[in-house]
């Protein structure tokens, strides 16, 4: 019989759910008024291999016509499963592992679902941003799995000019208790913006900060500065 509270049980798990049961093709992620259906998945291509961290990207079809880079990132921690949680909800700490941002505003909460304001202080050529989004935690087994969806969201702002420029942002976390203390976590994201500049001079920008902000988590969430 199995012990479904072995760290084995768990990852077995975790690699099943994140690797081999495929997401939907024609996923509707519709927000407002602007229509967003992914219509095909490209390959998943390895971009960093770590020991305890691997980076992702693949590209997304939307509505048939535009096509968009979704990055994922997979992470084993040596934290429990409310330390992660708890640092991805709380706001006041995330300029401590989110790559060129300068501070994240609470505009709100209610139950298991925040809303934030995150200003993004953006490297020459590119010009700073703001991003509005609500989060989500769900658990899906008690204890055990946890999921913290990521939409972006101007619902709780009085004046919208010049927020959420990024596009609509999709992103989500996925974390996996493995028992002793261990976690496996994988977040996925991708924006719907149209690139301002090139791809060559712009996705590298994006790659090291996506790469960045891993990194800093991984590290933070584990005890470091």
């Amino acid at each position: 019989m199995i012990n479904i509270m072995s760290s084995k049980y768990w990852l077995i798990t975790a690699l099943v759910f994140l690797g081999i049961s495929p997401a939907p093709v024609h996923s509707d992620l519709s927000e407002g008024s602007e229509s967003i259906v992914i219509t095909s998945e490209g390959q998943w291509e390895k971009l960093w291999d770590g020991p305890k961290l691997m980076v992702w990207q693949r590209w997304l079809t939307l509505n048939h016509q535009r096509d968009v880079r979704q990055r994922k990132c997979q992470m084993a921690l040596k934290a429990s499963l409310d330390e992660v949680v708890s640092l991805i909800s709380d706001h006041r700490r995330a300029t401590q592992w989110m790559s060129m941002v300068d501070t994240v505003e609470l505009l709100g909460r209610s139950g298991n679902t925040w809303y934030t304001l995150a200003h993004y202080n953006m490297p020459w050529p590119l010009r700073n941003k703001l991003l509005a989004s609500r989060l989500k935690l769900k658990t899906l087994i008690e204890g055990h799995m946890a999921v913290v969806e990521v939409q972006s969201d101007n619902s709780r702002l009085k004046n919208c000019d010049n927020v959420n420029d990024f596009g609509s942002f999709h992103g989500k976390w996925v974390i996996i208790d493995l028992g002793n203390e261990l976690c496996f976590a994988e977040f996925t994201a991708f924006s719907t913006s149209t690139p301002l500049f090139p791809r060559w001079l712009q996705d590298p920008v994006v790659d090291r900060a996506f790469m960045n902000t891993m990194q800093q988590f991984s590290k933070v969430v584990q005890g470091g500065v």
